[in-house]
């Protein structure tokens, strides 16, 4: 028994049928694959993965931009402040749990 399933295409209100695949031999399931390929294509949805695709690629090059951005600015930060830097100039962060940075010394 094949059990189908009835897709409803957004942009026109058409509905298809597309058997649900359960088994069989490699030639079958080719066959089962061409018509869901349709009712993808006909739902738009490879337009849909196409276009956010697009975008992930956009924003993994905006993302290396920025980043190659960054380096080159801090890079010339340091270049910049390389000789100029003054006496007790170590930035000290301090953790409210662990207390100031002198009673931590002994601890690490």
């Amino acid at each position: 028994m094949t059990t189908y399933v009835k897709l409803t295409l957004p942009n026109t209100g058409n509905e298809l049928k597309v058997a649900v695949w359960a088994s069989g031999t490699p030639e079958q399931f080719v066959l089962h694959v061409r018509p869901a390929i349709h009712a993808c294509k006909q739902m738009g949805l490879d337009a849909n993965f196409t276009k956010a695709e697009q975008t992930v690629v956009h924003a993994v090059l905006k993302a290396k931009l920025a980043k190659k951005e960054y380096v080159k600015l801090r890079s010339s930060e340091k270049k910049k402040n390389k000789g100029n830097k003054p006496k007790g100039s170590r930035l000290e962060v301090t953790n409210p749990r662990l207390g100031s940075p002198s009673s931590r010394q002994g601890s690490l």
